[in-house]
C-alpha cells in the first residue's frame, strides 16, 4: 500500500501530560483583538495570542511551526490539558499540530508561558491561509470538544519576519534514537568570508534539545544552503556537530558553504535532510535571511547572537599607512563584558580581504590575554597585516575569527519544569489536541525515554513537569477517523514528506571544534590613512612630566607596572654632527611580587613624517622588586636641523612580532629648558636623575713627567652628590665623564666615575687626573667639558652637562 503524505493522515491529540481532566472553565468563543495582537479568550483577562509562525515548503510538503502562549491575567491557574490545538485552511481540511519541547502543564496566575506546535501541511499552502484553532474538551458533548477561537497565521507570519527557526524530529533520520530526539534550530549571523580565491558563508546556529535524552546529530543528516534563485550548495558542520546535544541545554554550531563570488548576499535557507530512495527528504528549513553586513570602525556589536553571553565587540580603530613596501594596516578589536558573569575570553585571529578575485590575508592578535573576561573589563585585540601595494583601502574588509572553541561557548540550562517519576498510571484520559481524538493513556513511569512527566489537574500521578503521553485505542471526534498515536514533546515525530532537490548533500557532521569560524566582518573604509611616522603621532595626547603614561599595557606590560619620564633633555654637539635627547623613565613596581624588567621600545615622530629611533640603556637587572622603582635611559640621535620640539614619543612593543609595531600610547613631551652647558655657571647643579651634582669650587694643575717628556692634568673637585629619588640604579646607569679639551677642541684625556660601585662619586673632596699628555698638546687655555655618558648596545651617548673654562 502507498503510504500517504504525512499532512493527509489522521491527526492525532496534543496534550501536555498523560493526567485526568479537572474543571474546564468557562470560554468566550469570539476570538478578540487585544493591544494590537489577536486573541482568543477564555474569559476578560485570560487569552491565547499567536506569537510567532514560521511556515517552510518544498516540492511535496510543508511544515508550520508556531507558538502559542496562553496568558493567565486571573487569580487561579489554568491547565493547558483543558485544551487542544490544531491547524486548519481556507478549505476546511485540518491537519494535526505537535508540541515540540516538553512544558509544565500548569499556568499560574498572573503568568504567561508559551507552547511550541509543529504541523505538517500540504505544498503550496500560505500563511493567510492557514488557521491556529484553539479547541476545549468537552467530555458532555457528543463531538468531545468545541471550538474557541481561531488565530490567522497570515497577520503573525506577516508581523514576525524575523524568525529564524526551525525544529526537526531525529528519530525519523536514525530510528535508534529515541522518539522524543528532537532538536531546535535558531539561526544567528552569517558572515561571509574569503578563503584561497573563494567565498565562503558561515552560519551560527543555537542547536537546543528539546528532548529529554542525550544524543548526537546522527551521521544521516545532511545539510545544505538554498538560495532565493532555488540553488543548493552542500553545507558541513564546521565547529559543534561531533559534541553530544543534552536535554534542556544550547549548543553552538557553525555551518559553512561554499557559493560563487557573485554571489546573492540576500535569501539564504539552511535546509535539514536525509537520503531515503535515492532523494533528499527534507525534514527542516531553516531561513537565514540575508548575510550580516560589516560593521562600520566605531561599531559595536553582540560578540554572539546565539549563545547568550554578555561579550560586546568594538571594532576600534584602523590606521594605513602606504609606504614603499605595501600598504601597513593596523587594526584594533575590543571584546568587553558587559554582563554580570565571568566570560570565556575568546581567542581571535583575522582575515584581511580584498578584491573581487577573493583574495584574503590572515593576521593574529598580538597581544597575550587571561583566559577570562570579568563583569565591565574589556581585552584589547591587535592584528598587522602588511598588503600589496594598489589594494583600495576603501572596499578593504577585515574578518574577525574566533580560533576554535577556546572562546569557551556557553551552554544554558533552562528547567522547563520540575523532573520527577512517575508513582503509578494516571487515573484520566490524557487529551490530544489537533483532530479531536481522545486516548485512554498510561504516564511514563521513571526510566522511560520521557523520565518524568507534569501534574495534569485531576490527576492521581504524583510527578511533574513532563508534556508526554502515549495514547492508543482512539475515538475520532473530529476528522471522522481512528488513530493511535504518541504525541507531547516525548512522542515519535511524523514525517515532514519528501522534497526533491537537485542539489547535492553530504554528510555534514565531521567538524572539528578546533577550526577558525567568522564572528563579525568590520569594514575600514574609513580607515585613518596617514604616513609612515604620523601612523602614531596623530593620536599623540598630551603628557605631564614625572606622571604615569596611560599605556595600553594589554599582555604587554605587568598591570602593576608604572612608567613615568623623569628627564627630557636636548643635548647639542657640533663635534658630532647630531644632536642628543636623553630621556629617562621612571619604572614602578607597585604589587607585591617581582616583575620581569619590561621590554617596550621607543621613538619620536615628526609631524612631517620623520622616525628617530630610541637606543635603550643596557640594562643587567633582570626584574624589579615589589613597591620599589629603577631607572632606564633612552638616547634620541636627530639631525642637527632637528629643533627637537613638537616632536611625539612613541611606546611600542615588538616582541609580539618583529614585522609590527604594536603601539603602546603616543605622547606629546615637552622639552625641559636648561640653561647651556657654556653658559651655566660653575656652581650650578647638574641634573643626572636621580642625581643632582654640584660643583662647589674646582682646581686645575698641571705636572711635567721628566721620564717620558709628558704633562698630566689633576682636576681638584669639591663635589655635593644628592640624590632626589630612592630609585634602584642598575650597574649600568649613567656614567659622569670628565674630558679636558685644548683651544683647538681636542680632546687631551678623559677620565670616568660612575655613581654605583667602586671609585663612585661621592660628595667630598674628588681628584681627576689625565695623564700622558703630549708636550705637543699642552697649553694653559684648556676647558673641562662634563659628560653623562650612556652605556647602550649600540655603544656610549654622550651628553654635555657642562663645561669649565680656564
Amino acid at each position: 500500500m502507498k503510504r500517504q503524505p504525512s499532512w493527509k493522515r489522521a491527526a492525532v491529540k496534543t496534550a501536555i501530560t498523560a493526567a485526568c481532566l479537572g474543571l474546564i472553565l468557562p470560554v468566550v468563543p469570539a476570538p478578540m483583538a487585544h493591544a494590537g495582537k489577536e486573541g482568543v479568550f477564555i474569559n476578560d483577562v485570560t487569552y491565547f495570542t499567536l506569537e510567532e509562525a514560521l511556515l517552510s515548503t518544498s516540492a511535496d510538503s510543508g511544515t508550520l511551526q508556531f507558538t502559542v502562549r496562553l496568558n493567565n491575567g486571573g487569580s487561579q491557574a489554568v491547565d493547558f490539558n483543558a485544551y487542544g490545538v490544531r491547524v486548519t485552511d481556507d478549505s476546511g481540511h485540518s491537519f494535526a499540530a505537535r508540541l515540540t519541547e516538553q512544558q509544565s502543564a500548569r499556568v499560574q496566575a498572573g503568568e504567561n508561558r508559551d507552547f511550541r506546535f509543529t504541523a505538517q501541511v500540504p505544498p503550496g499552502e500560505k500563511p493567510g491561509q492557514l488557521t491556529v484553532n484553539i479547541i476545549a474538551w468537552d467530555y458532555g458533548s457528543s463531538s468531545l470538544s468545541r471550538e474557541v477561537g481561531g488565530l490567522h497565521v497570515g497577520y503573525v507570519a506577516a508581523q514576525d519576519t524575523n524568525l529564524k527557526r526551525t525544529v526537526i524530529s531525529l528519530n525519523e533520520v536514525d530510528s535508534t534514537l529515541p522518539q522524543n530526539a528532537t532538536v531546535s534550530f535558531t539561526a544567528g549571523r552569517t558572515v561571509p568570508a574569503a578563503e584561497d580565491g573563494k567565498l565562503m558563508l558561515y552560519t551560527d546556529v543555537t542547536a537546543r534539545n528539546v528532548g529529554s535524552s542525550n544524543f548526537k546529530l546522527p551521521s544521516a543528516l545532511k545539510f545544505r544552503y538554498k538560495d532565493n534563485s532555488g540553488q543548493y550548495y552542500t553545507a558541513s558542520v564546521q565547529q559543534g556537530g561531533d559534541q553530544a546535544l543534552l536535554p534542556k541545554q544550547d549548543r553552538r554550531l557553525v555551518f559553512k558553504t561554499e557559493v560563487p563570488l557573485a554571489a546573492s548576499s540576500s535569501g539564504y535557507t539552511l535546509e535539514a535532510a536525509y537520503a531515503k530512495d535515492s532523494q533528499d527528504v527534507v525534514i527542516g528549513a531553516l531561513p537565514l535571511g540575508a548575510v550580516t553586513d560589516p560593521i562600520a570602525l566605531g561599531g559595536k556589536t553582540p560578540y554572539s547572537l546565539t549563545t547568550g553571553t554578555g561579550l560586546q565587540l568594538t571594532a576600534d580603530k584602523a590606521v594605513i599607512s602606504s609606504q614603499d613596501d605595501g600598504l601597513h594596516v593596523q587594526t584594533t578589536i575590543t571584546v568587553s563584558n558587559e554582563g554580570n558573569q565571568v566570560e570565556a575570553l575568546p581567542q581571535l585571529s583575522a582575515s584581511y580581504q580584498f578584491g573581487k578575485d577573493g583574495a584574503s590575508v590572515a593576521s593574529s592578535d598580538l597581544a597575550a590575554h587571561s583566559s577570562f573576561l570579568s563583569p565591565k573589563e574589556k581585552a584589547s585585540y591587535y592584528f598587522y597585516v602588511l598588503l600589496p601595494l594598489g589594494v583600495d583601502p576603501k572596499s578593504l574588509q577585515m574578518v574577525v575569527l574566533e580560533n576554535g572553541q577556546a572562546s569557551g561557548s556557553t551552554s544554558k540550562t533552562t528547567s522547563a519544569g520540575s523532573s520527577g517519576s512517575s508513582s503509578g498510571s494516571s487515573g484520566g484520559s490524557g487529551n490530544t489536541a489537533g483532530s479531536g481524538i481522545t486516548s485512554s493513556s498510561t504516564s511514563a513511569g521513571s526510566g522511560s525515554i520521557g523520565s518524568s512527566t507534569s501534574t495534569g489537574s485531576g490527576s492521581t500521578s504524583s510527578s511533574s513537569g513532563s508534556t508526554g503521553n502515549t495514547g492508543s485505542g482512539s475515538a475520532s471526534a473530529g476528522s471522522g477517523s481512528a488513530s493511535s498515536g504518541t504525541s507531547g514533546a516525548s512522542g515519535s515525530s511524523s514525517s515532514s514528506g519528501s522534497s526533491s532537490g537537485t542539489g547535492t548533500t553530504t554528510s555534514a557532521l565531521s567538524g572539528s571544534s578546533a577550526s577558525a569560524v567568522p564572528v563579525i566582518a568590520v569594514s575600514l573604509a574609513d580607515a585613518q590613512s596617514v604616513d609612515a611616522a604620523g601612523i602614531q603621532a596623530v593620536e599623540a595626547q598630551d603628557y605631564q612630566m614625572g606622571t604615569p603614561f596611560p599605556l595600553l599595557a594589554d599582555g604587554v606590560l605587568d598591570k602593576h607596572l608604572q612608567i613615568a619620564m623623569m628627564e627630557y633633555t636636548l643635548n647639542e654637539s657640533s663635534d658630532y654632527g647630531y644632536k642628543t635627547i636623553i630621556g629617562k623613565y621612571k619604572l614602578t613596581n607597585s604589587g607585591t611580587s617581582s616583575i620581569p624588567m619590561p621590554s617596550f621600545q621607543t621613538e619620536l615622530l615628526s609631524g612631517n613624517g620623520f622616525t628617530y629611533g630610541g637606543t635603550k640603556q643596557a640594562v643587567s637587572a633582570g626584574e624589579i622588586l615589589p613597591n620599589t622603582s629603577a631607572v632606564v635611559s633612552f638616547a634620541y640621535s636627530l639631525p642637527e636641523w632637528e629643533t627637537g620640539e613638537n616632536l611625539a614619543l612613541h611606546f611600542y612593543d615588538t616582541k609580539s612580532s618583529a614585522a609590527y609595531k604594536r603601539s603602546l600610547g603616543t605622547y606629546k613631551v615637552a622639552l625641559q629648558t636648561e640653561p647651556k652647558p657654556e653658559e651655566s655657571k660653575d656652581t650650578d647643579p647638574m641634573n643626572l636623575y636621580p642625581f643632582k651634582v654640584a660643583i662647589e669650587n674646582y682646581q686645575l694643575s698641571t705636572s711635567f713627567n721628566k721620564n717620558d717628556f709628558t704633562y698630566s692634568y689633576q682636576l681638584k673637585l669639591n663635589l655635593q652628590v644628592d640624590r632626589t629619588d630612592p630609585v634602584v640604579v642598575d650597574q649600568n646607569f649613567s656614567k659622569l665623564e670628565f674630558a679636558v679639551v685644548d683651544s683647538r677642541g681636542r680632546e687631551l684625556g678623559t677620565q670616568s666615575f660612575a655613581f654605583t660601585g667602586q671609585n663612585k662619586l661621592v660628595s667630598g673632596l674628588q681628584y681627576v687626573n689625565f695623564a700622558s699628555v703630549k708636550t705637543d698638546y699642552f697649553e694653559a687655555n684648556t676647558t673641562i667639558n662634563i659628560y653623562e655618558v650612556i652605556s647602550t648596545p649600540n655603544g656610549e651617548m654622550r651628553r654635555l652637562v657642562k663645561q669649565l673654562k680656564q
